[in-house]
């Protein structure tokens, strides 16, 4: 499980260093590239004479046209982790199903949730609460870094893992899975 975790979790990161470097423009070609400016490395810029700006120069402002406009999918995707805690706790593998992307339900069957939720339980694990730290909303994705209360055996603890999410059939969905405080 930590190999497909690992996996799904490289593909997203991929996904979104793409979704940077196509928003930042990094894939222009090179007639359409500005020109880099350089700093000295002591990190200072040398003064030079400033020249007046004449009528007849006009000043233009950079042409973004080029540059796609990646527009996020709508709704807030930590809502989606709203349920979690009580589905988690009332081992629900049928109500944290309908929670998960459709590619998380082909790995994560509802029996699977089921028997690693009793398995969690076993060991004493149970989610307090969750609580959004930052979110990432790209175009149809999002990265969730959160804080998990839980109590193991008794003791509380805490964990900060990343959940990664999908926008599918009009709906942000889990394309994660957290059992336990080692899932981060």
């Amino acid at each position: 499980m930590m190999m497909k975790n690992k996996v799904v979790t490289c593909s997203l990161v991929i996904i979104v260093l793409t979704a940077c470097i196509i928003c930042t423009g990094c894939t222009s070609t090179p007639g359409t590239q500005s020109p880099v400016q350089t700093v000295p490395p002591s990190g200072t810029i040398p003064s030079q004479p400033q020249s007046p700006v004449t009528p007849e120069q006009t000043l233009t402002p950079e042409d973004t046209s080029a540059q796609p406009v990646i527009t996020p999918a709508p709704g807030d995707p930590s809502k989606v982790l709203v349920s979690y805690p009580s589905l988690f706790n009332g081992g629900n593998g049928a109500g944290l199903s309908a929670l998960l992307s459709e590619n998380m339900k082909l790995h994560h069957p509802v029996d699977t949730l089921n028997n690693e939720l009793v398995a969690a339980r076993s060991n004493g694990y149970t989610i307090e609460k969750i609580q959004v730290d930052n979110q990432i909303i790209e175009e149809n994705s999002a990265i969730l870094e959160v804080t998990i209360s839980w109590k193991v055996a008794g003791s509380p603890t805490t964990s900060t893992p990343r959940i990664f999410l999908l926008y599918e059939n009009g709906q942000w969905k889990l394309d994660n899975l957290i059992v336990r405080p080692q899932d981060t």
